[in-house]
């Protein structure tokens, strides 16, 4: 076993989301059996694009971003924060993920490995069918993704973005955390760096967003649900 792979600690954060929260005790206690906990420093790789899917995810803490190589074309297409789930969508396909996932910062992960979940799954059909649901939810939102990306112009796509943190939530001024390297979030929202700096700026100057040690509050997100509609 990886030295960094432990007992696995934190494990009501991971039974608290929406995936498992209403899962009878006896599945909880299952998921404790086929989950360990891991850390990892900032640029390691925990996976690469097309490895065979062994485990899926729980951010604890810390910061990812998930890249996918195509045609010799390196694209970001996430980020991770603490409190997400990530590669479970790879857990049924057989295809190995779909992308690679690196660290960009030291961070602390549940690791819910996926043979034994698996095979849970099997003999427990309530489970199995909430899963499949939320597997369906995940490509439902990728499709939305794509056309966001492909269709809308850079205000939308920014706006869209920094709007993400508020959507199943009350915030009145949701924050959004910044990648550490803004060429990034430029690459994975399909616009350059000078488009992006531009954008973030004249949202600024009109006084619907302000910018904190790498955090962007939004102050006015009516302003920003408009360009949405």
């Amino acid at each position: 076993m990886n030295a960094r792979v432990r007992p696995l600690k934190n494990i009501d954060l991971l039974l608290n989301t929406p995936l498992f929260s209403i899962c009878p005790p006896q599945d909880g206690e299952a998921i404790k059996r086929f989950t360990r906990h891991r850390s990892l420093v900032a640029q390691e790789v925990l996976f690469w694009q097309n490895d065979a899917c062994e485990a899926f995810y729980y951010l604890l803490t810390g910061h990812f971003k998930l890249c996918c190589r195509n045609q010799q074309i390196k694209r970001i297409i996430g980020f991770v924060e603490p409190g997400q789930m990530f590669a479970e969508s790879a857990v049924y396909a057989g295809d190995g993920y779909p992308y690679t996932a690196m660290a960009t910062e030291d961070s602390e992960l549940i690791v819910i490995q996926a043979y034994p979940f698996t095979r849970y799954l099997y003999s427990h059909p309530q489970l199995s069918s909430r899963f499949l649901a939320h597997i369906s939810r995940l490509l439902h939102h990728q499709l939305n993704e794509r056309e966001r990306l492909y269709l809308h112009s850079a205000e939308q796509k920014i706006a869209a973005y920094l709007l993400t943190p508020c959507k199943g939530n009350d915030m009145e001024k949701p924050v959004c955390r910044l990648p550490a390297r803004r060429i990034d979030l430029a690459n994975m929202l399909l616009m350059t760096p000078e488009t992006l700096s531009r954008t973030l700026k004249r949202f600024k100057d009109a006084h619907i967003i302000e910018e904190q040690r790498g955090q962007i509050i939004v102050t006015d997100p009516a302003a920003l649900r408009s360009l949405l509609t």
